[in-house]
């Protein structure tokens, strides 16, 4: 059977801009249009009791743009999205992009052509621009974990730069002088933010960053161990590591382990998220909290409720200290 996609490959245009033309949508030039209905018919895709691509309308929907679900931060947003569309009467729709970048706005287009007005979104790689464009006619349209100026009433977000720095600050109240940053490789504003909250704490105690202390990898499992396990080579000065979050923080203790070193004995070791339960811990993790799941939940209602809704936008890091630290300023 004939999809959509044969079409919009045989049109050599996206799956969103297909879905328009069957719409009837103006927003597709007519000679494109046209073009599109004559491949529609060569290739014999059937639209007759499809005329619309939402059958049964989806008015009664939120949907959810998130680049996955397969972790526990991205189920922590599925949940808060889901839990307030479920006392508001509405079913989630959610779409993943797994990291493609084209996905992403076709994604968006994909739900408002099918009548989803009622939108969180999650994606990292859509520029500020593109949100910007849709959101003027569609008010549903609502910014999670990121802040865009010309809608910031829209968007719900958390300060990562402060939360880098509270991080690197503790460690250093603590006497540590040899402080490593393990992140993500994914060009993300929450990996730059954290990154200046860490550099500025640094540059408070006139220390200057070694580049050498610097890991950007994968989220795998195996890129973080190599990571940690690059650091434990290359030097005897380090006696802390910031991690991009908890599962990172968790994958560094697991090596530290195995190599016979003890935390925070022998290295300290500071999460940030605090999403995973602590019987995965042992030490229990210092962390950094982010509220993600309330954050979702805030969005949702902004998304249904309009920007007037009385949520917090804004969300302020604070520091959890656990058992992953270890004070290195003797005590008299």
């Amino acid at each position: 059977m004939t999809t959509i996609k044969d079409v919009a490959k045989a049109a050599g245009v996206s799956t969103a801009t297909v879905s328009r033309v069957i719409n009837n949508s103006s927003k597709v030039p007519v000679d494109k249009a046209n073009k599109i209905r004559e491949v529609i018919n060569q290739v014999g895709y059937e639209i007759a009791n499809n005329r619309r691509l939402g059958i049964n309308k989806p008015q009664g929907s939120i949907g959810l743009l998130i680049n996955e679900i397969n972790s526990p931060y991205g189920g922590l947003v599925a949940s808060g999205v889901e839990k307030v569309a479920r006392k508001n009467g509405l079913k989630p729709i959610i779409l993943t992009s797994l990291d493609n970048k084209d996905d992403e706005e076709e994604n968006l287009q994909y739900l408002l052509d099918i009548g989803c007005k009622k939108i969180v979104v999650h994606y990292q790689s859509i520029s500020d621009s593109t949100i910007e464009k849709y959101s003027k006619d569609e008010h549903g349209i609502v910014v999670l974990n990121r802040k865009i100026e010309s809608m910031k009433n829209r968007c719900v977000y958390f300060d990562h730069e402060q939360g880098g720095y509270l991080a690197t600050k503790r460690l250093l109240e603590k006497g540590h002088r040899g402080i490593a940053f393990l992140t993500s490789n994914i060009n993300i504003l929450d990996k730059t933010e954290r990154y200046k909250g860490y550099l500025r704490a640094l540059s408070e105690y006139n220390i200057n960053a070694n580049l050498d202390w610097l890991e950007e990898v994968p989220s795998d499992e195996h890129s973080i161990i190599v990571a940690v396990t690059n650091l434990m080579s290359k030097t005897s000065s380090i006696s802390a590591i910031v991690a991009f979050n908890d599962f990172y923080a968790s994958v560094t203790m697991q090596v530290l382990h195995d190599r016979g070193l003890r935390v925070p004995e022998d290295i300290s070791v500071i999460g940030y998220d605090n999403v995973l339960p602590q019987c995965y811990f042992h030490p229990k993790l210092s962390t950094i909290n982010f509220p993600i799941e309330r954050m979702a939940m805030n969005a949702a209602i902004l998304s249904i409720c309009g920007e007037d809704s009385h949520v917090d936008r804004c969300f302020n890091s604070t520091f959890i200290d656990r058992e992953t630290i270890k004070n290195l300023i003797s005590k008299r």
